[in-house]
């Protein structure tokens, strides 16, 4: 294992680079103490500390808070909790700023995106294949969402949350407009979204501006580029010089010029997007499990899943979708490691039937685990449509997350941005996608 003085040069340079250090206690001269000479082994369990992305108040914060109320009455240990909100991103920057002034968590609940992918081998958290076997883990998280996580230093963090990503339809919105069935082809899409102006509804909801609008701008050029060519183009750039992907953009582009999306949508946020659909003021909206347990109960009742509808010519059979095993995964730093003791029984507890259960049911999370170690009773529905219909109704292509570089894809947004801009050009698109890949690389 790296000492966290050994790692400070290296982190500060690997940060730097992200443009994280803006706001680090200290500043990058910042000398992190060695924490590893802390161990707390064989004696008094120290507390532990966690920061998560997850909401206090919301469904997944509140579970937590029985957890760790568990976790201190077995233990006699407490735990620090730190709650940092925002895009997902922040919680990233935040972390690595701990990182550099040596006072990081032991628990960081987050998901393998952007910078993350990179933080064992830059010495920011530990590799975790010892205590999965140890901690008999192995038999409960599933093979292939350890692969996910798994790098040429070791298993990242264990995993814990999985990702499914579909279009929210409310189907009474398109009730009122003569629909009885989600469109599940582009000409299907623009005819229901003219529709739904007409009815005042906006139709398709989506933060154009921020990680939101990233993600559905690459699924659609996703459309004609089979799953070899999406991972290429991902990773590498080249948008400009791939025909397919420029016919990508094109498709964009026309479903733009057609009102297809929210009015504005070149300045929306996540956070935008579902007050528009929770409010019913917009009768799609683009989002992802974790939101499931916020959805109002009655537009829930009214709410159906399906894919990215199909353009003529797509490389896919079926309307497109995104899932990962990539979601928030439980990551221990070098104060963790050092503090192991006190940390395992709570990461044991996170993975414990009872918690797993209740985090898929309560908070609608898709453990990333063997079957028989949750029990689904009781889950809402669009929980079960999610596990259950969806992966009927859509094709999984590439996810990002998986291929797209961390520091190309945090500074994709403002390029993105022109997708969802009315009069952009597909030249002047692909050129500023294009230049993120430059600059990064």
């Amino acid at each position: 294992m790296k000492s966290t003085l050994n790692r400070s040069k290296k982190l500060i340079a690997a940060f730097a680079v992200a443009g994280l250090l803006a706001g680090c206690a200290g500043g990058a001269d910042t000398e992190p103490s060695n924490t590893e000479t802390d161990s707390n082994s064989g004696g008094e369990l120290k507390p532990i500390t966690v920061m998560m992305q997850w909401g206090i108040d919301g469904p997944e914060g509140l579970v937590l808070a029985d957890l760790i109320a568990e976790y201190e009455a077995q233990t006699g240990n407490t735990v620090e909790l730190t709650v940092v909100s925002g895009d997902g991103l922040d919680i990233k920057r935040t972390y690595e700023a701990a990182v550099l002034a040596g006072e990081e968590p032991d628990i960081v609940l987050t998901n393998l995106f952007a910078s993350t992918v990179d933080w064992v081998s830059d010495g920011a958290t530990v590799a975790v294949d010892s205590y999965v076997d140890e901690w008999g883990l192995s038999s409960v998280i599933r093979e292939g969402a350890l692969g996910v996580w798994d790098s040429p230093d070791g298993i990242r963090g264990f995993p814990y949350a999985g990702l499914q990503w579909p279009i929210f339809f409310n189907m009474k919105a398109l009730g009122e407009v003569g629909i009885d069935t989600i469109p599940t082809t582009t000409d299907a899409l623009i005819d229901a979204s003219k529709k739904l102006r007409a009815a005042g509804y906006q139709p398709l909801a989506v933060g154009g501006n921020d990680w939101s609008g990233t993600k559905l701008f690459l699924q659609m050029v996703e459309t004609y580029l089979d799953a070899e060519e999406s991972k290429q183009l991902m990773a590498e750039g080249g948008f400009c010089a791939n025909p397919k992907a420029m016919d990508g953009i094109n498709l964009i582009r026309d479903l733009v010029s057609n009102g297809v999306f929210a009015d504005n949508t070149e300045g929306l946020g996540y956070e935008n997007m579902v007050a528009l659909y929770h409010e019913e003021q917009a009768a799609m909206m683009y989002s992802g499990q974790w939101s499931f347990a916020g959805v109002p109960e009655s537009l829930a009742k009214e709410t159906e899943f399906g894919g990215f509808p199909l353009a003529s010519g797509a490389a896919w059979s079926k309307p497109t979708a995104y899932n990962s095993e990539n979601g928030v995964g439980i990551n221990i730093s070098q104060n963790g490691a050092a503090n192991i003791d006190a940390v395992e029984p709570f990461v044991k507890l996170m993975f414990d039937k009872k918690w797993l259960s209740r985090f898929a049911v309560e908070a609608s999370i898709i453990p990333v685990v063997e079957p028989d170690s949750v029990d689904p009773s009781g889950a809402n529905d669009l929980f079960v449509q999610a596990v259950v219909d969806l992966p009927t109704r859509v094709d999984y292509i590439p996810m990002p997350d998986d291929h797209v570089p961390g520091d190309v894809i945090n500074a994709l947004p403002a390029a993105v941005s022109l997708a969802f801009t009315p009069g952009s050009s597909a030249d002047k698109i692909c050129s500023a996608v294009d230049d993120v890949y430059s600059s990064a690389g």
